[in-house]
């Protein structure tokens, strides 16, 4: 213990990250002093903001409450032509490969069985196994349909290039109009593949994916599948039978032949098509969780002609829970009214659409929408109640990358008029726009802050009118252009957002380039609104030169800083360094430096997104010291805002968000508890905390009224520590609270089936008159709560 190396914290507080001292046998000791009566700084709640993006679900599919994905029909299941011919998937691909997917990355040892044929082209059928990215690849008629190949396809960090590593090979052939029965079988790291029950393929791969989504698809040549059926091993389970549609997470039912038309199409580009001559025939979509009494409600568009009507039910397996029959539809697009009541609960219910008999159909904007979502506003309450409790002082929305090309008038009036986008792994509706989205502040009691897009400004003039159009439209009059829309849409008071963002990691532009859109918005936003306040694009790493470090944020606070409040950091850290939260610090200090000695030094930070690349317990552990790091240069540090905030669990990748979930429930990170933790325990003073702190990190705050006191402590060391602090200044303490996050696992982790796997735990503190002592466990993060 004696080579631990110690350090003396200074008056503003403390933060300290060392190594373990060499040996763990005793626990370390330490002891501090709280100065009660110095309060060396205050402190801005809005450090414990988040940040809202469109990105795997997290609004679209998931904080929104509209349960059908995919609503609108715009969202392709694969790139290159794809059609269903009489309950055949057919697709084909030209130079590059087709794929359509089927599952997510959830799904983990699975068997595959399906026929295929080859209708054309030179090479033949290719089959994606366990991964959207990183993924083994099974190649029928590769090498112009010579040979049948097993590779493991990897991607290159930072580019679009992926790695092929050949695993093994044959020869072989598809015979062109021939019928295969096809096989495949993932367990573990094991892959086997058969071909009209012969054995081609059994490979094992320790470095290959072990979970993930099944692709299917084609490589120069256009292929047709049917008879599709996926089973979860070892039980069997179905995880998919049937034909996927060419509109993604929709299934085709009965032999139609499926399309998305572009032709008239309700809005948008397409529709979805199908006809039929005998049977039924329409499409279905699953993974709709029901509440008894929580009544789906909503409508679908339809077009065409159907002699029977139209069927829309809901069913529990093959369980028909409720019907609805629908007229015939006629040429021109009409508006049909839904409703179900919800008589039983069902925690994967499937929604379909058919006709029986003759038919042509095309339908649009399907939506449903539970009761309970409704009455809040058009939010899913679970995932509300999750965000509600982080009591966000701010949230930073649209984005992030979905800024860019977000047209914010395409997200205002009706719904069904409304022109979506594509975003990370969906097509955005547009559900959430400006209305909703100033809606969830007010209920959260948050602030918003807004980036404008900014992308091709310098070509594009008009996307600053654009943006000056929105900020009429969020704080203009009832009687300006804007305002009049705002009013015609529901909402006739101003929303008087105060905080802007210019653009988002804009670093392509160059900083010489980006600070002329900034010399070019700033002026006339200002002009419009002289109280917002204007965040600029920052630094996206700590890199010493190049767009993304440093020499960024120099050439940006020089050129435009004194337009500016805030320049915005962001920083994703690898989890191996989770005790190291002073690399990030260390490197926004440098950024305050140069900001000092500019001619704007009252330039404020804003971390708008920052996170360990995980949700286990390193995650925790990081975002406990960081917001340590941000309590304490809270003279600079005024904002900050993680991501992902949400994040549905089939998302390819990210797998970082503090709130997980899926159609039925969600689960906290480890970097949630921990936020949550800090968040109930917050008090703007910060006091000056004087002692040996060894391993630790640790900030004292103070509330306004003087009567609690908060210690928070980051352990990231493999040793426990036992704490002695002593209150002076005045304060009498009466009572000692203690709380901890603590695993002896720093892979430990909550999931959808054990959500509180890392979760909070009350501890004991012994109070002797000013004095208070506990232990810190190992990888755990701690607050103290003193009382008067």
């Amino acid at each position: 213990m004696n080579s631990t190396k110690k350090i003396f914290i200074l008056v503003f507080g403390a933060f300290l990250s060392l190594p373990p001292p060499a040996s763990a046998a005793d626990p370390l000791s330490v002891t501090a002093t709280i100065h009660t009566d110095q309060v060396t700084g205050q402190i801005d709640e809005k450090i414990y903001g988040q940040f809202l993006e469109h990105i795997y679900h997290s609004v679209n599919g998931g904080l929104w409450g509209e349960v059908v994905w995919n609503r609108s029909f715009e969202e392709t299941a694969g790139r290159g032509a794809c059609v269903v011919t009489n309950g055949c998937l057919q697709m084909t691909a030209r130079q590059e490969e087709f794929r359509v997917p089927l599952g997510d990355l959830t799904w983990r040892d699975y068997e595959c069985t399906f026929a295929a044929q080859k209708l054309s082209g030179s090479e033949g059928l290719l089959i994606g196994i366990r991964g959207d990215r990183r993924r083994f690849v099974l190649l029928l008629g590769a090498e112009s349909n010579r040979s049948f190949r097993m590779e493991l396809h990897t991607p290159v960090p930072h580019s679009k290039e992926v790695q092929q590593s050949l695993l093994k090979t044959m020869p072989g052939q598809l015979e062109t109009g021939r019928w295969y029965q096809v096989r495949v079988r993932c367990e573990g790291p094991r892959v086997q593949a058969w071909l009209d029950g012969k054995l081609l393929f059994d490979v094992t791969d320790s470095t290959g994916p072990v979970a993930g989504a099944l692709t299917l698809g084609c490589l120069n040549a256009t292929v047709q599948l049917r008879d599709i059926k996926v089973v979860q091993l070892p039980d069997d389970r179905v995880l998919f039978n049937g034909v996927p549609s060419p509109a993604r997470h929709w299934q085709v039912i009965g032999a139609a032949d499926v399309v998305e038309d572009s032709n008239q199409p309700l809005n948008g580009k397409t529709s979805l098509r199908w006809s039929s001559r005998s049977g039924e025939a329409g499409v279905a979509q699953e993974h709709f969780a029901l509440h008894k009494g929580d009544r789906l409600s909503g409508s679908l568009w339809l077009r065409g002609q159907a002699a029977k009507g139209v069927s829309v039910r809901l069913l529990d397996g093959k369980h028909v829970l409720q019907a609805k029959t629908l007229p015939s539809p006629t040429a021109d697009w009409q508006e049909f009214p839904l409703a179900f009541d919800v008589n039983e609960s069902v925690s994967d219910a499937t929604l379909q659409v058919v006709t029986p008999g003759e038919a042509t159909v095309w339908v649009d904007q399907v939506s449903l929408m539970p009761d309970s979502a409704r009455a809040t506003g058009g939010f899913r309450p679970d995932l509300l109640a999750a965000v509600e409790a982080l009591r966000v002082p701010l949230i930073r929305w649209p984005g992030g990358s979905f800024v860019n090309n977000y047209q914010w008038k395409n997200g205002i009036g009706p719904q069904r008029d409304r022109i979506g986008k594509s975003g990370w792994d969906d097509y955005d509706p547009l559900s959430v726009g400006i209305d909703e989205f100033m809606v969830l502040c007010r209920q959260l009691g948050a602030e918003p802050l807004i980036p404008v897009n900014v992308t091709t400004a310098l070509n594009d003039p008009e996307l600053l009118q654009d943006a000056l159009d929105l900020m009429e439209y969020c704080n203009g009059p009832a009687d300006s252009k804007w305002g009049k829309v705002r009013v015609g849409n529901g909402h006739p008071e101003p929303y008087q957002v105060r905080y802007w963002e210019i653009g988002n990691e804009n670093w392509g532009l160059g900083p010489t380039n980006y600070a002329k859109i900034v010399q070019m918005f700033v002026p006339a936003m200002k002009k419009q609104y002289p109280a917002i306040k204007i965040a600029i694009c920052g630094s996206g790493g700590l890199a010493p030169d190049g767009g993304y470090g440093q020499s960024w944020n120099t050439c940006v606070i020089t050129n435009c800083g004194a337009l500016a409040d805030f320049i915005s950091l962001h920083f994703y850290e690898n989890p191996v360094n989770y005790a190291e939260p002073g690399r990030f610090q260390t490197f926004w200090r440098e950024t305050a430096q140069c900001i000092s000695t500019s001619a704007n030094p009252g330039l404020k930070l804003f971390i708008s997104e920052w996170n360990a690349r995980c949700i286990d317990w390193r995650g925790g552990l990081y975002a406990g010291g960081l917001l340590n790091a941000f309590e304490q240069d809270s003279d600079w540090v005024k904002m900050a805002t993680p991501a992902l905030w949400l994040r549905h669990v089939s998302a390819p990748s990210w797998d970082n968000a503090f709130i997980n979930f899926d159609h039925r429930t969600w689960f906290p990170a480890p970097s949630y508890v921990v936020m949550k933790l800090y968040r109930d325990h917050f008090a703007p003073q910060r006091l000056a905390l004087v002692g040996e702190f060894g391993p630790l990190n640790a900030i004292a705050t103070k509330s306004l009224d003087g009567k609690h006191v908060f210690v928070k402590i980051v352990n990231p060391s493999e040793n426990s520590v036992v704490v002695r602090l002593e209150s002076q200044g005045g304060f009498k303490p009466t009572h000692a609270g203690l709380q901890q996050v603590a695993s002896d696992d720093l892979l430990a982790h909550n999931s959808l089936e054990q959500r509180d796997a890392v979760r909070v735990a009350a501890a004991k503190a012994e109070l002797a008159g000013n004095t208070v002592g506990f232990t810190v466990p190992k990888w755990s993060v701690t607050v103290l709560e003193l009382a008067e």
